[in-house]
């Protein structure tokens, strides 16, 4: 519980921090720009981990069973297309050797991360998959952590997050070299909360998962970087982003930090640019947003980018929704939209770049 003492040591301190990064602020403000947007992309992308990249390739995972890899030139051509499943591709991770993806038919993928991206293995967990971790580590804490059915989780070096919709949605991480499940969280059932856990499968407790704007419960979306926990309400109703510390000391559970009102957020990411820590967030909407959480107590809106204005694509009818984003080594944002098989000239996936003015 924060306490009102707590809350007001944490606001004079955001006021000294805001103070001490203000003029830098004022002196370079980052923006949004976008660089590429491609069409004839084949494939819905529909949930927040269903992009990923690396130096040399960005992989896109498709609701209609094919991973879709792209070069990170100028052009960011499509070098290649693998019919991975006839079900629902969910999740799509790297660790700088393997690809690993979840799928709606019960099976974890694993590809190699290099052309020509062999199949590798093919593990069947026989319930859906939906989440994905992969830790980058050796040795014993080489993990990979996936949820089951509706469950969504989110893993990082100290904790792994888990909401539930129903009974069986639960999580388990799995050893990388032998694929064998060793620790399974939430096997108690909770509803309309995110449960946080230890590594070990210790139980924290749980935090409020946020409401809809009619007030009603909705599945999150999760996403840690190790130093901060966010939750989105992915779709047609979300309200925000909600900012956690992930950095609190075990055994405490995380203190929220903020929460950011961006309407309709769907996926978010974390980059570092000028000495910023930086947010992004992908839309319903078919915007970026851009956000400095430097001081993340007092987020600071930057920049947006209107992927629907800069393309041309303004209809109604046109179906530009950003569900995933995700930033490569080099800094470039990657965004991946729903897609309408009507109409193939709608990019489907963007490229962005974060610029000082």
């Amino acid at each position: 519980m924060i306490t009102n003492s707590r809350i007001a040591r944490m606001t004079i301190l955001s006021i000294f921090l805001l103070m001490a990064v203000e003029p830098a602020r004022a002196q370079t403000t980052p923006e949004l720009q976008l660089i590429a947007a491609r069409n004839n992309v084949d494939g819905s992308f529909l949930v927040s981990e269903a992009s990923f990249a690396d130096a040399k390739h960005i992989f896109l995972a498709s609701y209609e069973g094919s991973l879709l890899i792209l070069q990170t030139s100028k052009s960011f051509p499509l070098v290649a297309t693998i019919p991975v499943s006839t079900l629902p591709l969910r999740s799509v991770r790297g660790d700088g050797n393997l690809i690993y993806i979840t799928c709606e038919d019960g099976n974890l993928y694993v590809y190699a991360e290099e052309a020509p991206f062999a199949s590798v293995e093919a593990v069947s967990y026989g319930v859906p998959l939906l989440s994905l971790a992969v830790s980058t580590a050796s040795g014993p804490k080489a993990t990979i952590t996936v949820s089951e059915f509706q469950g969504v989780s989110a893993a990082d070096a100290a904790h792994v997050y888990l909401s539930q919709l129903n009974q069986g949605d639960i999580a388990a991480t799995a050893n990388k070299t032998t694929y064998t499940p060793e620790v399974t969280f939430g096997t108690t059932f909770q509803s309309g909360v995110t449960q946080i856990f230890e590594r070990s499968g210790k139980y924290l407790g749980a935090i409020q998962n946020p409401l809809t704007y009619s007030g009603s419960p909705g599945q999150v979306a999760l996403f840690t970087d190790g130093k901060i926990m966010a939750q989105t309400l992915p779709g047609c109703c979300g309200t925000g982003v909600a900012l956690y510390d992930a950095t609190t000391p075990l055994p405490e559970i995380p203190q929220m930090l903020s929460v950011i009102n961006e309407p309709y957020a769907d996926g978010v990411a974390t980059m570092t640019a000028n000495d910023r820590r930086l947010l992004v967030v992908g839309t319903e909407l078919g915007t970026v947003v851009l956000y400095d959480i430097t001081v993340p107590t007092a987020p600071v809106r930057l920049s947006e980018a209107d992927l629907r204005q800069l393309t041309g694509h303004e209809s109604p009818d046109d179906v530009i929704e950003i569900r995933s984003v995700t930033v490569g080594p080099g800094g470039l944002i990657y965004a991946a939209s729903s897609w309408s098989e009507d109409d193939p000239s709608i990019p489907a996936f963007f490229v962005l770049r974060v610029a000082v003015k």
